[in-house]
């Protein structure tokens, strides 16, 4: 009997770990906090962080907020933002300067040109495995956006906290150690299985 609760008990706790998800904290030109999945596909030499953001899990299909991929490269100082639909023939780009908790962005959709200054407002997004670059964690530099990278669990939904006032910085963590935690775990959860057996 007590080896069938300590079994339960361990595959239940390797399996929350394997489970466990990483949040980021990322500006986002025009976007409010929703479900999105964000998978980091380079780092530069410069420091700049290339994410594919795409729609996350939703309860209610009128809570995605948009279709497709979009491309977002962040720096310390920079952002630039791209979307593309070839279904409807549409283009859009966004490029921002970052200083002092504002972004100055100027906006290109179908040949129209708008530039404005917004509040960076950074919005949490579930980091999605799937590439072998370096993660990127929040440092502090002088005012410029944000990219912060923490663990939670996956059901809970909650993002990280994030100021205003932060820069991105490289970090010697990739996604392969960020994926062997959990696996380790697992594995350590089958060794005690076949131990008990």
């Amino acid at each position: 009997m007590i080896r069938g609760a300590v079994l339960v008990f361990s595959l239940v706790a390797g399996l929350h770990s394997v489970f466990a998800q990483s949040t980021a904290s990322l500006y986002i030109p025009g976007f409010d906090s929703q479900s999105i999945d964000a998978q980091i596909v380079g780092v530069d030499s410069s420091g700049h962080t290339t994410w594919a953001l795409s729609p996350g899990s939703v309860t209610d299909a009128a809570e995605q907020g948009f279709e497709g991929t979009l491309t977002l490269v962040e720096g310390s100082d920079t952002l630039h933002l791209s979307y593309g639909d070839a279904a409807a023939s549409f283009t859009m780009d966004i490029d921002c300067a970052l200083a002092s908790n504002q972004a100055v962005c100027t906006a290109s959709a179908d040949g129209t040109i708008v530039t404005a200054t917004d509040t960076i407002t950074p919005i949490a997004v579930a980091v999605v495995s799937g590439t072998a670059a370096p993660a990127t964690v929040t440092g502090s530099s002088s005012n410029s956006g944000s990219s912060t990278i923490s663990s939670s669990q996956a059901s809970s939904g909650s993002g990280t906290a994030s100021s205003e006032t932060a820069s991105q910085t490289g970090s010697t963590q990739n996604s392969a150690n960020q994926l062997a935690t959990p696996f380790v775990s697992l594995l350590g959860v089958i060794g005690l299985m076949l131990f008990w057996l």
